[in-house]
């Protein structure tokens, strides 16, 4: 008589412990699940912020890059106001090179829109209409003429090759100074180029103040 009641007692036992462990062991699974929930985001956070990072490093670099192209722009740019330091940089190159100068002249500049695309700088015609961009072409005119070894005329016309003007050698002219010396003389026609931003209609200026 008392062996069915010692299986009921087993069985509720075992009952019980199992319900103990799905009950202990629940908050375990949990708490599990939702660390390896956690450790995934984390793993996407910390993707998102390495992949920003490279983002911003890029960033970095292509900014450097624009800034030092501008640096460079700005360096080759003629404007009308910086004529006066390109005559004196002009003399000075004659000079290092060991060329006597004859004469310099710097034309006044001519102007105009620079086109939006494919626009020629050598073009004196405005863009057509809706081809205009922001922009203002700059052009002076520049005659020099030189005197001095044909050492010193081929290393000023070199150097003004490779100079960091917007410029094109237009005429160039080399011929022996007289017949009784070494000397050669040198003519060179050059225009020097710029851009710059169109200045604001006047209506449009007093608008915004």
């Amino acid at each position: 008589m008392n062996k069915p009641n010692h299986r009921v007692i087993q069985a509720t036992v075992a009952g019980v412990s199992l319900l103990v462990v799905i009950v202990l062991g629940l908050p375990r699974f949990n708490e599990g699940r939702q660390l390896s929930a956690d450790l995934q985001a984390f793993t996407k956070l910390e993707q998102e912020f390495e992949s920003t990072q490279q983002r911003n490093r890029r960033l970095s670099r292509i900014e450097q890059k624009l800034h030092s192209q501008k640096e460079v722009l700005i360096n080759q740019n003629v404007t009308p106001e910086q004529i006066s330091g390109v005559r004196d940089e002009l003399i000075a190159i004659v000079r290092k090179h060991g060329g006597s100068l004859r004469s310099l002249e710097i034309q006044d500049g001519q102007s105009r829109v620079w086109g939006d695309q494919g626009d020629d700088p050598h073009n004196r015609d405005r863009p057509e209409m809706g081809m205009e961009s922001e922009f203002e072409l700059h052009s002076h005119t520049v005659s020099l003429a030189v005197t001095g070894s044909l050492k010193a005329a081929l290393a000023i016309t070199r150097t003004l090759s490779d100079s960091h003007w917007l410029m094109s050698i237009e005429t160039m002219e080399l011929k022996p100074s007289d017949s009784t010396s070494r000397m050669v003389s040198l003519e060179l026609g050059l225009t020097l180029f710029g851009l710059t931003l169109v200045p604001e209609p006047v209506e449009e200026q007093f608008a915004s103040l």
